[in-house]
């Protein structure tokens, strides 16, 4: 058993290793354009909301890779359960609880769109 957590434990450090970085460019930066020059710009209420947005959508991007490792450990919290009720219980209720949080995570990406979208006036 030992040895097993132990591969498994190899295996997520180095799987984390080949992780994308080439992406991090594309993250939204906090504070909007304009206020990276050199001269002051008077900021409006449109700006603090942009600011906002910018951080609910980081805050996305984490919860959702989250949710994607919950969805791995409950898939195996159920390989590994080896038929006991208790265990494929508890993996269910995590598969489950992965669920409803994607589905939140996706409707609150939505409205952050829908936001957007109103004070860009597409």
């Amino acid at each position: 058993m030992f040895k097993r957590i132990i591969i498994i434990t190899m295996l997520l450090v180095f799987s984390l290793g080949f992780v994308n970085v080439v992406m991090a460019d594309e993250l939204p930066a906090l504070v909007p354009d304009e206020y990276r020059g050199d001269g002051p710009a008077d900021p409006s209420i449109n700006d603090f909301v942009k600011i906002a947005i910018n951080v609910s959508k980081i805050i996305l991007g984490i919860s959702g890779s989250l949710a994607l490792l919950f969805f791995v450990y409950g898939g195996f919290m159920m390989i590994i359960s080896s038929g006991s009720q208790e265990r494929v219980t508890k993996a269910k209720t995590i598969l489950t609880n992965a669920i409803i949080g994607l589905a939140i995570i996706f409707t609150s990406a939505l409205i952050i769109m829908f936001v957007e979208r109103m004070l860009k006036g597409e």
